[in-house]
């Protein structure tokens, strides 16, 4: 199953997600939201003990995406809730009682685009297992292409050197007769 058309955005909320995790968001969820939205492709959801820890958790993702070159371009809020907004991804943190009484994922949620961190991984891995596949059966075929040709080569060689060895022979045949 491909999740979305450029898996960048999609590598770059799991990034975000692996940062929250790393920090102990609680209950992180990756929404892909690129065929509900226009505006954006990803939503990242995860929830804080308080607006301290919150806090915390948006400045490590801020600090972490800007040293991969992934540019920030608006933050909003402050306590308990908090949102990110890198274009194509935007996090939002908040507490327990704000996330379930807003239930982003439920206003959000198309039934099939929901992912939390470990389904995501074990997707990727999967789509990175195929695409190794892939680049193996190719790398394959073109060495028994390769080897053809090779074979076709050295076959045309020995025609050609047949022929010239029929033609040496024919001229000196031609010279002996002389």
């Amino acid at each position: 199953m491909k999740i979305v058309e450029n898996n960048e955005y999609r590598d770059v909320a799991v990034e975000i997600a692996k940062v929250l995790d790393s920090k102990k968001a609680e209950e992180i969820l990756l929404l892909n939201v690129s065929t509900l939205s226009n505006l954006t492709d990803w939503f990242v959801l995860a929830t804080g003990l308080n607006g301290i820890h919150i806090k915390s958790l948006a400045d490590e993702v801020e600090e972490k995406l800007q040293k991969k070159g992934v540019k920030l371009y608006r933050k909003e809020g402050v306590g308990d809730w908090i949102v990110l907004d890198f274009h194509y991804v935007i996090v939002h943190l908040f507490t327990a009682e704000l996330r379930s009484y807003y239930h982003l994922e439920k206003l959000w949620n198309d039934g099939k685009n929901t992912y939390t961190l470990p389904s995501i991984e074990k997707i990727m891995d999967k789509e990175k297992k195929q695409a190794e596949l892939k680049e193996k059966k190719t790398l394959e075929k073109e060495k028994k292409e390769a080897e053809i040709k090779e074979k076709q080569t050295l076959k045309n060689e020995q025609k050609t050197a047949k022929t010239k060895t029929a033609k040496t022979k024919t001229e000196k045949t031609k010279v002996v007769k002389k």
